[in-house]
């Protein structure tokens, strides 16, 4: 070159550590950039009987009671003078009152299943916290595999072919959230990472390209600016609503690495919001 150039040059670089994990090359971006197909498979979503354990179960050691107060068997915490009306009664404490399934469902013989409706929101809190939990598995890092689950995800929302085969309760669900869950977990590591980006809101329209011959791409670290474009939209206003949940009023910044309160909610928890002192 005849002419030198000299200036600030601005270098990242990102070191990975994952004990004997290998990562690849195409796996080291910080955003997942999916694709939408034409269709569902319903067998990637939870089911109602694969949820069965979890909508009744003793969540008891998981509470305040056991950790700070050591209370953590069912039999124990059933003796105490505070729990009025055994398994079909509730604990009272000074922040409130909660019922005595919250934490020991499977000793009461999943009494409270027995209301419908109450069932019915069990399930689709289970239903939520399992498709969390396997986002936050699948994309640790911008693997294919992730790619394929947020891809599948929100074509489920859109009722794609294939969307009738999912339990009708957890079918509202994805109809209702599954676009923001899957566009708010594309977005991969700390929030700082991504502080320059514009916030997502729920209920906010997104674009999401379609996937190149109504496939799922397998160039999953593309830009999707090079794939045509479906005006689908991250709105539930358009979608059923559901008899267990109700849409934010607001629309929430999304924070990965924060509570789930920051996350549209069912307001099904009935978990105490703070640690109750059951001596009080």
């Amino acid at each position: 070159a005849s002419i030198v150039h000299t200036g600030v040059m601005g270098l990242l670089q990102i070191w990975y550590s994952d004990g004997d994990v290998h990562v690849q090359k195409d796996e080291t971006p910080l955003a997942v950039n999916f694709c939408a197909p034409s269709t569902c498979d319903a067998t990637k979503l939870p089911s109602v009987e694969s949820l069965s354990d979890q909508i009744c179960s003793d969540d008891l050691e998981a509470s305040y009671f056991c950790i700070a107060l050591g209370m953590c068997s069912c039999d124990d915490f059933l003796a105490l003078p505070q729990v009025k009306g055994g398994c079909n009664g509730y604990i009272k404490t000074p922040v409130g009152n909660y019922d005595v399934t919250d934490f020991c469902a499977k000793t009461c013989k999943c009494v409270h299943l027995d209301n419908e409706q109450i069932k019915g929101e069990a399930i689709e809190r289970a239903a939520e916290k399992e498709l969390e939990h396997s986002m936050k598995y699948l994309c640790h890092y911008a693997s294919k595999e992730c790619n394929d689950y947020l891809s599948n995800l929100y074509s489920c929302a859109d009722e794609q072919i294939g969307a009738d085969n999912i339990d009708v309760i957890v079918r509202d669900l994805v109809v209702r959230q599954g676009h923001f869950m899957a566009i708010s977990n594309s977005r991969l590591g700390h929030p700082a990472l991504h502080r320059l980006e514009p916030a997502l809101y729920y209920g906010e329209e997104t674009t999401i390209p379609v996937c190149d011959n109504e496939q799922i791409s397998s160039d999953y670290s593309s830009s999707p600016s090079s794939k045509p474009s479906a005006n689908r939209s991250s709105s539930p206003s358009n979608k059923p609503s559901s008899n267990y949940s109700s849409s934010p009023s607001s629309k929430p910044s999304v924070n990965r690495s924060a509570s789930p309160s920051s996350k549209p909610s069912s307001n099904y928890s009935s978990s105490p919001s703070s640690n109750p002192d059951i001596n009080g």
